[in-house]
């Protein structure tokens, strides 16, 4: 199996060398799809070779136009038009075999995603998206991840705001602590800054989100049937919370994020438990609102979709009336470039753990084992019964949606283009973190991602 592995690997690679593009943006016409096109124009698309592709030939070769007035510079020349369709798997093949890597903006990824995967896992081409779907992210892992040694395609998914911020942000928190330290958990704490005009989404995230809520005990299933084994742990559980707290560390009401980072970011720890003998730690996902109002209304309309998309007569509901039940929150047309202009996040991490000499109890079984750093502190220092150190680190950029999530999918798409041979050993589906690290930030933080640290303590600050 090796030595087909490295057979498969060799004429792949030679095969890469002399194809066609260096990359291509695939669904350029959809809504994100034309803000990232604007992106690799910006960021030096005049260095690659690259090509946008959809289904309407006409209508993908317009946003070329239209992507260069909006940067304000001249039609880059030779940007080819590639057709293909989702449905074609020969066109999806053929597109695939032109081009080192694929950047995937056709959602939702669950109709429409796995084609493209496909594709670029038989091709041995590279393969980069912008999905925020647990269900998608991890099926593709159980489905793909072999094949895709065999052929040296590299798959990561979630690319974009979700979920590198929290990923990488997670990896950028524990390297706050020194290597003689051992980190125990960390909470992330998203906060959305809008303008007069406030923030919008555009119909497809919705219909992302009513979707995979509807097909979540899907997720449950699949996830019981990969039976993987629990990871250990540092320290004591990390205490869930209840539906809203006031977090006194960032001075707001917070509720449980229902995003893709949880898995994503626990994929990581895995990962690296696996690979690199690292000591995962616990995480959890919060969002930030401003005031108790604000959280009744977030439950009121948390609450209408929650029982709405469980039935499918519910979510044909939402997905009709996407305005209504969000409060003019998503909309076929989307945010104007006027809103996504004045709009900015920031996820705050707090990160736990214990200084050299001491080590958290971790509990019988549950954080004991290789690479835990489970055990007595040195010289058989007392065992504190919580984290006597805690790291506040913040990452924060544009508008999440549709201004740092095409910066970041650009930003990691040209790293890998960069840094292939020094990054990839062999192929496969990796979550961001997993792949790119921590020597990504110089690119994310070049494309307008700020990371920074916040505040370093040896006492954990008083809680609510």
């Amino acid at each position: 199996r090796i030595q087909r592995q490295l057979v498969g690997e060799f004429i792949m690679g030679k095969d890469r060398a002399n194809r066609e593009f260096d990359l291509v943006v695939f669904g350029a016409s959809g809504f994100t799809g034309q803000y990232v096109v604007d992106e690799v124009i910006r960021s030096g698309g005049s260095q690659l070779k690259w090509a946008v592709a959809g289904r309407r030939e006409a209508r993908v070769s317009a946003v070329v136009d239209e992507a260069a007035a909006r940067v304000g510079v001249a039609r880059p020349r030779n940007v080819p038009v590639v057709v293909a369709d989702c449905e074609d798997e020969g066109s999806m093949l053929a597109m695939a075999r032109r081009t080192r890597c694929i950047l995937n903006c056709t959602g939702p990824y669950r109709y429409w995603g796995e084609a493209v995967v496909r594709a670029c896992v038989e091709s041995g081409t590279d393969y980069l998206d912008i999905t925020g779907e647990p269900q998608f992210l991890e099926a593709m892992e159980m489905k793909y991840d072999e094949q895709a040694r065999q052929t040296n395609s590299v798959v990561v998914g979630s690319c974009g705001f979700d979920s590198v911020p929290a990923d990488l942000g997670v990896l950028h928190a524990k390297a706050q602590f020194a290597s003689s330290e051992h980190v125990s958990s960390v909470e992330s704490f998203f906060r959305v800054h809008t303008g007069p005009l406030g923030a919008g989404g555009h119909f497809t995230t919705f219909e992302c989100a009513v979707l995979g809520f509807g097909a979540r005990h899907e997720l449950t299933r699949m996830r019981k049937a990969q039976n993987l084994p629990r990871l250990p742990r540092v320290g004591p559980a990390l205490a869930r919370r209840g539906l809203f707290h006031f977090e006194r560390n960032v001075g707001a009401y917070v509720l449980p994020f229902p995003g893709s980072d949880a898995s994503v970011v626990k994929r990581t720890q895995r990962f690296r438990h696996g690979r690199c003998q690292e000591a995962p730690v616990q995480f959890a996902a919060y969002f930030c609102v401003r005031s108790l109002l604000n959280v009744g209304l977030t439950l009121l309309v948390g609450g209408v979709f929650s029982f709405l998309a469980n039935y499918s007569w519910g979510r044909n509901l939402l997905l009709r009336y996407p305005r209504f039940f969000t409060m003019g929150g998503f909309s076929h047309a989307g945010p104007t470039r006027a809103q996504i202009d004045s709009t900015s996040f920031d996820i705050t991490f707090l990160a736990r753990g214990y200084s050299a000499g001491t080590i958290g109890a971790a509990g019988a079984g549950a954080g004991a084992g290789a690479g835990s750093g489970a055990g007595a502190g040195a010289g058989g220092a007392p065992q504190p019964a919580r984290p006597n150190r805690t790291v506040v680190t913040r990452v924060s950029g544009p508008e999440p949606g549709y201004a740092a999530t095409p910066k970041i999918l650009v930003a990691l798409a040209l790293n890998l283009h960069r840094n292939r041979r020094a990054l990839v050993t062999s192929g496969g589906v990796f979550t961001p973190a997993s792949l790119f690290g921590l020597q990504a930030l110089a690119d994310l933080e070049a494309s307008h991602l700020k990371f920074e640290v916040v505040e370093v303590a040896e006492k954990e600050k008083e809680k609510n």
